[in-house]
Order: structure tokens, then sequence, then C-alpha cells
């Protein structure tokens, strides 16, 4: 492979010739040269954007070396991590389960703002239950919950179905699973591990849908009382 071809066409030939002018080269590559220096580029990068699955059964039956990890782990690794910001979407959720992720705080992530978007499609549930459950295990932080209620009638019409988490905007989870026993640790569900730009841009969109109030509006935050803005 001659550097005349270094304009070539395809992604993977661009990959190629950016990899080889990086590193100073001006040689002639043999085939297995090449192939092992993509290899090893591509494998770096499936290293970064895992592949998160549930329940723990099949993150031990996929095979070593694919890229993959269990959905639970990967979440409380990042929960602990956390140090500024937590921004949690859920259409279907329990309270044993949104206190099961948030006791993954350290110690010192209690600085942390935990910002909830839910979905309420359970009329006689109330937000001050939500926040009372939240609150007793993470007393010492700011936390903000943003409701949509479901309208009687309204079930399995227009309402958010995304399910992601985000950490300290670098880090966080997008998938299939909801924040709910069955999702996280009985039902096949399938995600991706986000880290980077990606995590800032979901922030960024999230934050959208809070702000706007069009889907999500405030129900309660901890420096304040219930907000009634939350009756959609």
């Amino acid at each position: 492979m001659r550097r005349r071809n270094r304009e070539a066409r395809s992604a993977a030939e661009r990959t190629i010739w950016q990899l080889a002018e990086t590193a100073g080269l001006q040689q002639n590559f043999t085939l297995g040269e090449v192939v092992s220096v993509v290899a090893k580029a591509y494998e770096t990068a499936r290293s970064v954007q895992e592949i998160l699955v549930s329940p723990k059964e099949m993150a031990n039956a996929a095979p070593l070396g694919s890229g993959f990890n269990y959905m639970g782990d990967y979440i409380d690794s990042i929960i602990k991590s956390a140090r500024r910001e937590v921004i949690l979407l859920s259409p279907f959720w329990d309270l044993a389960t949104l206190n099961s992720v948030f006791a993954a705080l350290a110690g010192d992530a209690r600085i942390a703002e935990i910002i909830l978007l839910l979905v309420d499609a359970a009329p006689a549930r109330r937000v001050e239950t939500i926040v009372s459950s939240v609150n007793s295990l993470c007393a010492a932080q700011r936390f903000r919950v943003f409701v949509h209620r479901v309208a009687a009638g309204d079930r399995g019409r227009d309402y958010p179905h995304a399910k992601c988490l985000v950490v300290d905007r670098s880090a966080g989870y997008l998938g299939s699973a909801n924040f709910t026993n069955a999702g996280l640790e009985r039902r096949f569900e399938l995600g991706v591990a986000i880290r980077g730009q990606q995590a800032v841009s979901l922030a960024h969109v999230l934050e959208v849908l809070w702000s706007t109030g069009s889907l999500f509006k405030l129900a309660w935050d901890s420096g304040g009382s219930l907000k009634r803005g939350g009756q959609n």
C-alpha cells in the first residue's frame, strides 16, 4: 500500500492512512501489518463503548472479550463516580429500584445533584411518596423531580419512552431497561455505555426536555415545597 493511495475514498482506507501518518511511517505496508494496526484501533474503540446486558446470567454467558458487561455493575460503577450531577430518565420505575441505584453513591458523592425525569402513569401515586423515598437516602443532596403525568385514557400514547442515565455529563447508559426490578434484574435487556461527547449531548437533550416544560414539569425540588406545576 503506497503513499499515492492516501486519498483513498473508503472510510477504512482513510483510517489506515491517518493511523500511518500519525505514526510518521513512510514505507510500504504488508496486508498483515495493516490489519494488525486497524484491528488494534477498533479494539480500543470497542473497549470504550461496551454493550450492556441484563440479567447477569446473560452477561456471564457472553464470550470473553466480546465487549459485554452486566448492566447493573456498569450503572453502579458510574453512580459511584458521581461528583456533580446524576440525571435519570425512565418511563417505568419503582421506588425500591431507585433506592438501590442511588445506594451506590459514594460518601463524597453526596454533593451531587440528582435530577429525576419520571413518567407517572399511576394516578394514585403521589409525588410526595417519591420525594420521601429519595430524600431518605439522599438527604444531604439537592434533588429535583420532574414528572410527565399520563392522562386518564391516554396510556400507551404520547409519553416519553427513552431510558437513560447520565453522570457528570461524562458517562452514561442508554438502553431498553426500565429502572425496575424486572428491567435491571430479570428481563433480557440491552444497552450501551456512553462516554465523552455523547454523554454531554445526551445530557443536553434531557435538559431541553425539562427546561422547556413540554414533556416534563417540575414537581419537586429539595430547596422548596411541592411544585403544583408538576400536574401536566
